[in-house]
């Protein structure tokens, strides 16, 4: 409902603004867990399951190579571009 209005008052593609908005919210969902994870361990202290703090490391790896992925995504095509056959 924001993004109809917004695109056309700056003339850009709805499907690009509304994808750039989406895309966001992927690796945002694992920062989301991380966080919750860390706030849950520093809860529990000692009592919390061994295995908390591997699914929290694992959500933040994920995180990450989403993040390098999107990153790599973007710059490779505008370097391939550049390149002088």
């Amino acid at each position: 409902m924001i993004i109809t209005p917004v695109g056309n008052r700056l003339r850009l593609p709805y499907a690009a603004l509304s994808f750039a908005a989406v895309v966001a919210f992927i690796p945002g969902v694992f920062l989301f867990r991380i966080m919750a994870g860390l706030v849950h361990v520093a809860q529990l202290g000692d009592k919390a399951p061994p295995t908390l703090v591997p699914m929290v490391a694992g959500d933040g790896v994920t995180a990450v190579l989403i993040l390098v992925a999107m990153g790599c995504g973007l710059i490779a095509p505008k370097l391939v571009a550049q390149i002088e056959w």
